[in-house]
């Protein structure tokens, strides 16, 4: 490999590894100063790289992240020693799968389509950072309306939420208003 591209290679490792968030194509340019089709190609690299290791290398929210593989999931569990509360309650997740599929939305819809009060499931959501307040439905009450975040986007390993698995037709529920 040529010491110039090993170099660069080990600084995108680097940034990512430090990083926690993702980190676009076009910031990692700019910090090692050099070209986007560049930083693609190392980064596919990396990725090949790390295909079956502890790390991997994904594309997500916009941009590239490290992050453990999931299948050693149970040794970092274990180095946590400490139950894992923070998991989402079955109506919090059909709360998320509502907002993300249909997004702008507001409370009244979300209730309708799961057919029960959610209000202590979009808290949930909300203090998360996995769905956020997007603005203002312009209708009697101007309710808020509802809409997923970057976070959404990491947690759930999708570039952007076009990567939503797409949902069968008789499970479709349209929301009238």
């Amino acid at each position: 490999m040529i010491p110039e591209v090993k170099e660069l290679k080990n600084s995108i490792e680097c940034l990512l590894f430090v990083s926690g968030e993702p980190l676009s194509l076009k910031k990692i340019a700019q910090i090692i100063d050099t070209d986007i089709p560049v930083v693609e190609s190392i980064i596919k690299q990396l990725q090949d790289e790390y295909q079956e290791r502890g790390l991997m290398i994904l594309n997500v929210a916009g941009g590239v992240q490290m992050c453990t593989n999931p299948q050693y999931a149970c040794w970092i569990k274990k180095l946590s020693n400490s139950p894992n509360n923070d998991k989402l309650s079955f109506g919090a997740l059909e709360a998320l799968a509502v907002i993300a599929y249909n997004q702008p939305v507001t409370k009244a819809e979300i209730e309708f389509v799961r057919g029960v009060n959610s209000v202590a499931q979009i808290q949930k959501l909300l203090e998360k950072r996995l769905a956020r307040v997007v603005g203002r439905k312009d209708v009697p009450g101007h309710p808020f309306l509802y809409g997923t975040t970057k976070e959404f986007l990491k947690c759930f390993g999708l570039s952007d939420i076009s990567y939503l698995p797409p949902i069968s037709s008789d499970k479709k529920v349209e929301i009238v208003g």
